[in-house]
């Protein structure tokens, strides 16, 4: 998880982000250190190996002396395995062979997808790998060797703002002409 909030204070030297879920309690100091000039500054930092699901997060700044801020509280969803699992492929509408290569269609986007990720053999034997973003739904594998199948998988973001992008399973397709 990435937080990000703003500091406007000089005499804040840390912060402390509380976290806590249904199975998971826990928290992170962050050192700040303005140097000798302060500027308002984001803070950014990357909470690691959490439980996916939806988690609270609370935020308190502190200065020298220990005094508090008010605490800031943010509730925000912890993407995953579970997730990744659950990750479909996009639907491959049609398939058609023509003199430039394979012509695909396919169905248009999820909301979260980023795109295809997509590996072939030309006709000189070598791999190429594509990547298809989401707003193209029609592709031209030039080249395509017919003798070898494709492969592709499809790649999500599962909000706006997320650092991590999660895949469906890799998908085996070979043209058979009808």
């Amino acid at each position: 998880m990435l937080l990000e909030w703003q500091i406007i204070d000089p005499k804040v030297t840390f912060c402390e982000v509380v976290y806590s879920g249904a199975e998971l309690g826990g928290s992170v100091k962050v050192p700040i250190d303005f140097n000798d000039k302060f500027v308002n500054d984001t803070i950014r930092v990357i909470i690691e190996d959490l439980i996916e699901g939806s988690l609270l997060f609370t935020v308190t700044s502190y200065d020298k002396l220990g005094n508090a801020s008010l605490p800031v509280e943010v509730e925000d969803f912890v993407y995953g395995e579970i997730y990744e699992n659950l990750l479909l492929n996009r639907i491959l509408k049609s398939m058609t062979l023509t003199q430039n290569g394979l012509n695909i269609t396919w169905f248009n986007a999820d909301e979260s997808e980023v795109g295809i990720e997509l590996s072939f053999k030309n006709t000189s034997g070598e791999t190429k790998n594509i990547f298809i973003p989401d707003s193209i739904t029609t592709c031209i594998l030039e080249g395509f060797d017919v003798e070898y199948p494709f492969s592709y998988r499809t790649s999500y973001l599962p909000a706006p703002g997320a650092i991590d992008i999660f895949h469906s399973p890799l998908i085996e397709k070979k043209f058979i002409s009808p």
